[in-house]
């Protein structure tokens, strides 16, 4: 009984898992930035992470100064 239910499960994940693999969550056109990124996913979040922190300054900025 076990063995049964082991695979009807392990069944239900490859249906998922080939769904999965033919569906797309970005456009083709957008191959080379997701590749790009996949690549260099830590370069590319120490580049998020510090324009984040320079908008984040900016703003902070502009509120404490005020309009004129």
């Amino acid at each position: 009984m076990k063995t049964n239910n082991f695979l009807k499960k392990l069944e239900e994940e490859a249906a998922l898992q080939a769904k999965l693999s033919t569906t797309r969550i970005f456009p083709r056109e957008l191959d080379a930035l997701t590749s790009f990124i996949g690549r260099n996913s830590w370069q590319f979040v120490l580049v998020l992470s510090g324009l984040t922190a320079l908008l984040i300054e900016l703003l902070g900025f502009l509120v404490r100064t005020g309009p004129k």
